[in-house]
């Protein structure tokens, strides 16, 4: 049996859409197939924040791994989708049953 396990490239790199709270996201990430990003870190989304006058995209409160929380434009925030696949094979054949 193998048990597979990767990141979704196209939600990846989507800089619009719906994030909804819990979600896990890279602030900062590079796409797919980009230089990795310097400064890059993993948080949770806390909230939607409440778009100001002017905003033109949607924004959210994100926590970090050590309960810092900040805001940042949805654009910058790389949705973290895992795709989960297990792998099974059966034979007739009895040499290695024990």
């Amino acid at each position: 049996m193998q048990v597979w396990q990767w990141l979704d490239v196209p939600e990846w790199n989507l800089e619009v859409g719906e994030l909804v709270k819990g979600a896990e996201v890279t602030v900062g990430g590079e796409k797919a197939g980009q230089n990795r990003a310097p400064g890059a870190f993993w948080a949770k989304i806390v909230s939607k924040r409440e778009r100001d006058a002017g905003d033109t995209e949607d924004s959210y409160i994100v926590e970090d791994a050590a309960g810092r929380q900040g805001w940042a434009r949805r654009s910058s925030l790389r949705h973290r989708v895992f795709v989960k696949q297990c792998h099974v094979g059966v034979t007739g054949d009895k040499k290695h049953d024990r």
